[in-house]
């Protein structure tokens, strides 16, 4: 039998986590870990009770540090104290998983190389009328986010239902982030270190419009995404660069190729540096992830410069608005090539030279 430990981060939770805590007690559930993740004193009776259920294990931390955080401290824990498991479970304290979706996720399990997801159903009629449309919006979006640009196919990137194999919390441990953009992150690691993600189907519940989610819609989204928009920001200095180059050398020519390849070359070298350093972060080897790098650059430079070339001719004379329109198209082409094939955290990336 799979040996399992649940994982329950809360942050000034109802008394009816009490009551789901009192129903996970399947025989494969070795033991239950909830974290109070800074509640606060008006919330110590409920996690006094909860510690006083059999099998259960109350961590705390003394102020709120996010559910990133608390799922750090609690994969610490594990290692330390119960390293003789097969799995861990992360299930979320606002009542949205049922014990049916937790053992559903269970059985689902397969493996060391596996990530179990509980998806929850976005495109049903039925389930959008149950889902608060911040929720569905912020889903459907960070999806095409993480399918087109990541190549993640993930269908529910946000739920917290998920079972992690024991064998890759030490490394989830390094992962950054501290709050909601945490378990995104963990989604990006598995994909750049060929964990397969799998998901299974579970039941949506969301009671009183999810209020009782602490998931702030525009700061918490923002760390999600900050990725691209550091990329974003790289893009944009370099755009600034490539632009001076290409519209300061048409006092002296009208060649288009000779324009864009010239605003490219300059403003490439800025762009590799920071997508390495700091976009992207990766170790790897310069000159092989250089390489990769250059080549795309040319090829999205002929493809900028016959596509500047068939606006003019097509749609406007204008070199300014042709250029933009084509810019903005290759800005999704380029992140999703440096993201999954130059920057790719991978064996070609692992050593510095």
């Amino acid at each position: 039998m799979k040996t399992c430990i649940i994982i329950i981060p809360a942050y000034k939770p109802s008394i009816k986590l009490k009551k789901l805590i009192q129903n996970l007690q399947q025989e494969w559930v070795s033991k239950i870990i909830c974290i109070d993740d800074g509640s606060g004193k008006e919330f110590a009776e409920i996690f006094y009770e909860i510690e006083r259920i059999g099998n259960v294990c109350v961590l705390k931390h003394a102020i709120n540090m996010g559910k990133g955080r608390a799922l750090k401290t609690a994969f610490n824990y594990i290692m330390n104290e119960l390293p003789d498991n097969d799995m861990v479970i992360t299930v979320d304290a606002d009542g949205q998983h049922t014990l049916e979706a937790i053992d559903k996720v269970y059985h689902a399990f397969c493996g060391n190389n596996h990530m179990i997801l509980g998806k929850r159903e976005f495109t049903n009629i039925n389930s959008k009328k149950k889902i608060p449309f911040r929720s569905r919006f912020g889903n459907n979006l960070t999806r095409w986010v993480f399918n087109f640009l990541c190549n993640v196919n993930v269908s529910d990137t946000q739920t917290g239902l998920r079972a992690i194999p024991m064998t890759i919390l030490p490394y989830l441990m390094e992962v950054p982030g501290e709050r909601y953009e945490y378990e995104t992150n963990c989604l990006l690691w598995c994909k750049d270190n060929s964990i397969e993600l799998n998901e299974v189907e579970i039941e949506t519940i969301y009671e009183n419009n999810n209020e009782s989610s602490h998931f702030n819609p525009l700061g918490d989204s923002l760390k999600i995404y900050k990725v691209i928009f550091k990329y974003l920001c790289s893009s944009g200095l370099s755009v600034v660069v490539d632009y001076a180059v290409f519209f300061t050398l048409t006092n002296y020519t009208n060649n288009v190729f000779l324009l864009t390849y010239s605003g490219r070359v300059c403003s490439s070298i800025i762009n590799f540096i920071i997508n390495k350093k700091v976009v992207f972060k990766t170790t790897g080897k310069v000159w092989y992830q250089g390489i990769k790098y250059f080549l795309l650059v040319l090829l999205s430079g002929t493809i900028s410069a016959i596509a500047v070339f068939g606006f003019q001719m097509a749609i406007s004379e204008n070199l300014v608005i042709a250029k933009v329109i084509v810019e903005i198209i290759l800005f999704f082409f380029n992140f999703y090539i440096q993201k999954n094939f130059i920057f790719a955290k991978g064996k070609d990336n692992s050593k510095e030279e």
